[in-house]
């Protein structure tokens, strides 16, 4: 979906839900918090340029911070660590000034030869 966001296709949800899941004693998809966060930073070095060009480098360290609040929230010393530090940096989401989606772009019209 982010490559498809960056190429400037326009990507729609749907409001009613597709299929039901039903967890019991489970908040997270994985109980292993550690392999979700070396996942979601792969991510964000996978897309990195594309986070830089919309969020600016603010944009990568709210990802990374939020990513590392959810991740450590049930570890005693470290998620108190880094709630004091989203405290320190809160995390905001505001995309640059100077950033225009490619779908809003003008896209210079082709005319084929008949």
């Amino acid at each position: 979906m982010i490559r498809f966001a960056a190429a400037g296709y326009r990507i729609e949800s749907i409001r009613e839900p597709l299929a039901r899941i039903r967890r019991q004693g489970h908040e997270r998809t994985t109980k292993h918090n550690w392999l979700m966060l070396l996942a979601d930073i792969g991510q964000c070095w996978e897309h990195k340029a594309l986070y830089y060009r919309v969020y600016g480098v603010r944009g990568i360290v709210s990802f990374l911070l939020a990513s590392l609040d959810l991740d450590t929230s049930k570890v005693r010393y470290v998620g108190g660590a880094v709630r004091l530090l989203v405290r320190l940096i809160p995390v905001k989401w505001e995309v640059r000034p100077d950033y225009v989606e490619p779908a809003q772009r003008e896209v210079p019209s082709v005319t084929w030869p008949l």
